[in-house]
C-alpha cells in the first residue's frame, strides 16, 4: 500500500471532505499538484495515519483482519517502521491487554500535536475482545509517554463493537473529549463519547439514522450490484465510520460506511448530554 505526499491518502481525503462539508469548496477548480511515494508496505495492511505538526508520521496496523507479529503502531523513520512508543507496547506480548496495544485502528493528532489512537482490541481468530483491549490512548510524541489511556467498557461498548476511528476535541472536558465511531462488527453502530479526564463514556445516536447503514444501499462490487440487507452475511456493511472535527472543534462530522451521506452535530451537544434531541445536519 502506498501513502502519497506527507499527509497520506487517508488524511488528505478526510481533510478535503471536511472542508467541502463546511464551505462547499469546488476542488475541481484547484491545482492537482504532484504525488510523492513516501513508503510502501508489503506486509500487513495499514489503516490509520497521523502526522504531527513537525512532520513525523505514525501508522497503525490493526490485527483484527490478520493477527500479525509486527508493530501495531509504528513511526516511519527514514523509510523504516519503528515500533511506537516502544517495542514492549506495540509488539505482541503476554502483558495485560490494558497495558499494551492490541490492534490500533484509527488515529489522529490534537491541536497540541499529541498523537491519539483507538485500539479496537480485536485479534483475528480470537473470539471476543479481552478486558482492557479496547481503549483510547494518547501519546506525547516528543517524550513517547502515555498521556492518557481510557478503557472502553459496556454499556458504551457492545459485544459486536468495532471501534473504528476517533477525533479528540480539546475544547470540551478538562483533558479533552474523544469522539469514536463504532462501525460494529455486527449491526449495532453508534458513536462513543469519552471524557478523557474522568473516563466517563457514553454510547450515543445508537439508533439514529445518521449512524446506521443506509437501507437499500446499492453497491457494485467486482462488477456485481449488491443491495444492503442486514440479514445478508456476505454484503460488506458498516455503520458510522469516517469522522472529522471542524477546525474550531465546534462541529463533529461523520458518515456511515454503507452510505453516501455526511452528517454533522455540534460538539457542544454530543459532548455534554445524551438527553437532548440531536441537532444534526445531513449533507
Amino acid at each position: 500500500m502506498r501513502f502519497h505526499r506527507k499527509v497520506g491518502v487517508l488524511a488528505l481525503a478526510l481533510a478535503s471532505l471536511t472542508a467541502w462539508a463546511e464551505d462547499a469548496v469546488d476542488f475541481s477548480t484547484r491545482p492537482t499538484g504532484t504525488l510523492e511515494v513516501v513508503a510502501r508496505f508489503d506486509g500487513p495492511g495499514p489503516s490509520g495515519i497521523a502526522i504531527t505538526p513537525d512532520g513525523r508520521m505514525f501508522v497503525g496496523f490493526p490485527r483484527h483482519a490478520e493477527d500479525h507479529k509486527g508493530a501495531t503502531l509504528a513511526e516511519l523513520v527514514r523509510g523504516t517502521l519503528v515500533p511506537f512508543p516502544n517495542a514492549a507496547m506495540s509488539l505482541p506480548s503476554n502483558a495485560p491487554a490494558a497495558q499494551r496495544l492490541l490492534s490500533v485502528h484509527g488515529m489522529t493528532t490534537d491541536n497540541k500535536g499529541n498523537v491519539w489512537v483507538i485500539d479496537d482490541g480485536k485479534r483475528a481468530g480470537i473470539q471476543g475482545i479481552p478486558d482492557g483491549g479496547a481503549k483510547v490512548v494518547g501519546f506525547n510524541p516528543t517524550t513517547r509517554e502515555v498521556i492518557a489511556s481510557v478503557v472502553i467498557r459496556a454499556p458504551a461498548m457492545l459485544p459486536d463493537s468495532h471501534l473504528n476511528d476517533l477525533r479528540v476535541d480539546l475544547t470540551h472536558g478538562a483533558k479533552g473529549t474523544a469522539y469514536i465511531t463504532d462501525s460494529s462488527f455486527g449491526t449495532s453502530p453508534a458513536l462513543v463519547v469519552v471524557d478523557v479526564a474522568t473516563g466517563r463514556q457514553r454510547r450515543v445516536l445508537a439508533t439514529h439514522p445518521s449512524t446506521q447503514p443506509e437501507q437499500d444501499f446499492l453497491a457494485v462490487l467486482e462488477g456485481k450490484p449488491l443491495r444492503f440487507d442486514p440479514k445478508h452475511p456476505t454484503f460488506p456493511v458498516g455503520g458510522a465510520d469516517g469522522i472529522a472535527l471542524s477546525t474550531d472543534s465546534r462541529r463533529l462530522y461523520y458518515a456511515p460506511l454503507t452510505s453516501r451521506r455526511l452528517y454533522s452535530i455540534p460538539t457542544a451537544v454530543v459532548s455534554t448530554s445524551t438527553r437532548r434531541s440531536p441537532r444534526w445536519r445531513r449533507r
